[in-house]
């Protein structure tokens, strides 16, 4: 979606809780320097000093190299003192993804490696190591849970209990296919969209089992740079808003233009590479909760087919394989 039928889109939009004053500033807001970033961490309220510094430090980190890794960020000094100074051992989640009648994963990026550990109800499960080589994320399967049921989690980051903006809770879909389930489902939250409390208010207000959002979110036109595409996602999981949404809400994603590469773009993209296509779906790939991407490492892509209760989910992937422009070729 490019910039004016975006500014048209939001215009429309009422179920944002958003008002338009306040979309049109967000879309003003449209370059991708630290600048710009500490503009959209803002833009929903004034964020404590001491997060704007750690975003600050980690964004420059990531600016060092276009395939800056969080590696990078964590032996960063001004990261290391900043995450020392305020106790942090995480940079994002807990995430919660591939929900089942008894079971679900939960994701959680450290800031170095270590050792995560979650609590559901009288069981602890893990520990799942994160790692330079899972560009620091952990997923910690979670099982044995009662269909129809909330189970309260904890997360723990080598021995550490985590905090979150908000309520860290499991909610299994009812057993067989007559139950009922909630899907919330959505797209183009680009990076503006995603601090909305409001918003993410009136998502949980509906207790969805599960979120499905579709693309063009957290990444915006980062091209090659892997390091900002990082660095946007880093953005993602500092917003209240995004964390209470995902601390409860088992999400499933896929990306479009903007997330893929940058506007229009797809298959191995103008300027690029096939490698360039491969790096950005690793970076896709740490950063989300899928039950799995496309075909593997090997096939690339990252469509995806899981069930929620007794709804089959089907998530397409439009870019990836694509050859050639014209409407019957999204899928290549």
């Amino acid at each position: 979606m490019d910039r004016r039928t975006f500014l048209k889109a939001s215009a429309a939009c009422t179920a944002c809780s958003m008002a338009l004053p306040r979309w049109a500033e967000a879309v003003r807001i449209h370059g991708g320097d630290l600048k710009s970033c500490l503009q959209i961490l803002n833009l929903f309220g004034e964020k404590p000093k001491e997060v704007v510094e750690l975003y600050s430090a980690i964004y420059n980190a990531l600016a060092t190299d276009p395939r800056a890794s969080f590696k990078t960020v964590s032996e960063d000094e001004k990261v290391r003192a900043l995450v020392e100074g305020q106790r942090i051992v995480h940079l994002g989640g807990p995430m919660l993804g591939e929900i089942t009648e008894s079971s679900a994963k939960i994701w959680v990026r450290t800031v170095k490696p270590a050792s995560v550990e979650v609590k559901a109800g009288e069981k602890t499960f893990g520990p799942v190591k994160s790692s330079f080589e899972t560009d620091l994320t952990a997923i910690v399967p979670v099982t044995g849970l009662k269909p129809g049921t909330e189970t309260s989690y904890k997360v723990l980051v080598d021995g550490k209990e985590i905090t979150n903006a908000g309520t860290m809770v499991i909610t299994t879909p009812p057993a067989g296919d007559s139950g009922k389930v909630r899907i919330a489902f959505g797209t183009c939250q680009h990076r503006w969209g995603l601090g909305n409390e409001k918003q993410a208010d009136a998502i949980l207000s509906r207790k969805p089992h599960a979120l499905l959002t579709y693309g063009d979110v957290a990444v915006q036109d980062r091209k090659s740079n892997f390091g900002m595409c990082r660095a946007d996602y880093a953005l993602r999981d500092f917003h209240p808003a995004w964390q209470k949404i995902v601390a409860a809400t088992p999400v499933y994603a896929s990306w479009d233009d903007h997330d893929y590469y940058a506007n229009d773009a797809w298959g191995i993209p103008r300027n690029g590479s096939d490698q360039d296509r491969r790096d950005v779906r690793a970076v896709f790939k740490s950063s989300w909760n899928n039950p799995y991407y496309g075909l593997g490492d090997e096939g690339g892509g990252i469509f995806q087919h899981t069930r929620v209760g007794p709804c089959d989910i089907i998530m397409t992937d439009n870019r990836y394989f694509r050859e050639k422009e014209g409407k019957h070729c999204f899928l290549g």
